[in-house]
């Protein structure tokens, strides 16, 4: 051992250099906190662009794909990139995207016995970076990510089905089902992706060959069961576009769906054409989502001192006026819903079980808003809030907390004094 050489010198550095990158993060999280509360005390949007895209592979001369994509993003402003069939290795992905891109990047191996259809890569622009947490390759099939903020947490899941891999297909919805069994209260999810099965064989697919009688994809029914929705056909019910194409087949399988309350936040969804840009076969999928109200900096303890109160509406106090401004805000209300729209354009031999709820929530939340505007209504304190509201203080007690920051203040300087 050099005797010249300081003992614990080596330990002593990295525990330095760990400190000052721990610094550094919380620092960049910190002055981003700062710009969230900023926007919304501005009353400003927090829009959160996601995006997905089969590129069909980046394997040697294909890797300006990669930098194509990039380009894109950063015009776009997309938030979070979702990539599938990469169809290369971890450690090849790692080097297409440089340290002087706006983007950070993770990468899930493609199967190395498979020459095309695995590999799955996410792209993060640098300033949600700071929320990241969990990136996990679950298989080549399946990439998870989740974006962590105070009261609210983001489960982004990136998937690729592959055709005709009965095996894969259900091991990849029996993931999705557990993950979200096992979610905690505070949490949402995105899942997109390339699912390889159209939703409605009449809106989504178009040549090829004959699929009457074809079994929809389960994972679909099961999504639109627990209050998912695919953002595409939710804004665009009855608008006739395709997210894959070759020869004369056409057929939309790329899709974002995102969990009942982040749809409350949704502005926009769209396709938009991927082939003058990585080549590819498949176009570019995007959602758009107002996070404004889910980003506010709120402790636990804030809200439980916040003070809660309910409605209560006065029927009584109604006029014959206020009811039939009521009907008609009613009906103009439930006529652009999108999920209405959705069940007045469908033959009747496509209706079924699976959009009542989606037709319930828009007639429900049709009720509530035209009630809130035409029926007269008080707002009455919770009884729980009520009792632990803040009590008046007497003059003995604002001395007394007077004395004690008096006793504070003499304590910490006393050294001076």
């Amino acid at each position: 051992m050099d005797e010249d050489r300081p003992v614990g010198l080596s330990k002593r550095r990295t525990e330095e250099e760990e400190g000052g990158r721990g610094k550094e993060k919380r620092r960049c999280k910190e002055q981003y906190e700062k710009k969230i509360i900023n926007m919304v005390k501005d009353k400003r949007k927090m829009e959160f662009r996601i995006a997905c895209h089969n590129i069909n592979g980046l394997k040697n001369q294909n890797s300006y794909r990669m930098e194509a994509v990039l380009d894109w993003a950063e015009e776009e402003e997309i938030s979070v990139v979702g990539i599938v069939e990469t169809n290369i290795s971890n450690k090849e992905a790692k080097w297409l995207v440089g340290k002087d891109k706006q983007y950070l990047s993770f990468w899930a191996d493609a199967d190395a016995k498979k020459k095309k259809g695995s590999g799955i890569g996410v792209l993060i622009r640098k300033d949600w970076g700071v929320h990241v947490a969990r990136p996990r390759a679950i298989t080549e099939y399946i990439m998870e990510i989740s974006l962590l903020f105070r009261q609210l947490v983001i489960v982004i899941i990136i998937v690729y089905i592959p055709p005709n891999d009965k095996e894969q297909t259900k091991n990849i919805q029996q993931y999705i089902v557990k993950r979200y069994i096992q979610r905690k209260p505070v949490t949402q999810f995105i899942i997109l992706g390339d699912f390889n099965h159209v939703l409605d064989e009449v809106l989504d697919r178009f040549g090829g060959e004959e699929r009457a009688g074809k079994k929809q994809l389960p994972l679909y029914r099961w999504l639109e069961n627990q209050n998912f929705y695919d953002t595409f056909r939710e804004l665009n019910p009855n608008k006739i576009a395709y997210t894959w194409s070759r020869n004369e087949s056409k057929s939309r399988i790329d899709m974002i769906w995102i969990s009942g309350d982040l749809f409350n936040g949704l502005k926009k969804a769209e396709i938009q054409e991927a082939d003058c840009i990585t080549g590819s076969d498949h176009e570019f999928v995007l959602a758009e989502i107002e996070l404004s109200e889910f980003l506010k900096i709120n402790t636990a303890a804030r809200n439980r001192k916040k003070k809660y109160v309910r409605k209560v509406y006065e029927y009584g106090k109604a006029r014959r006026e206020d009811w039939e401004s009521f009907r008609t805000d009613l009906q103009q209300t439930i006529e652009k819903k999108p999920s209405i729209k959705y069940l007045e354009g469908r033959e009747a031999s496509h209706d079924g079980k699976q959009l009542i709820n989606k037709v319930w929530d828009a007639i429900s939340d049709s009720i509530i808003y035209a009630a809130n505007k035409n029926i007269p209504y008080k707002k009455i304190s919770n009884t729980v809030a009520s009792k632990s509201a803040k009590k008046l203080r007497s003059q003995l007690h604002q001395e007394v907390i007077e004395i004690s920051k008096l006793v504070r203040i003499l304590r910490k300087y006393k050294d001076h004094i």
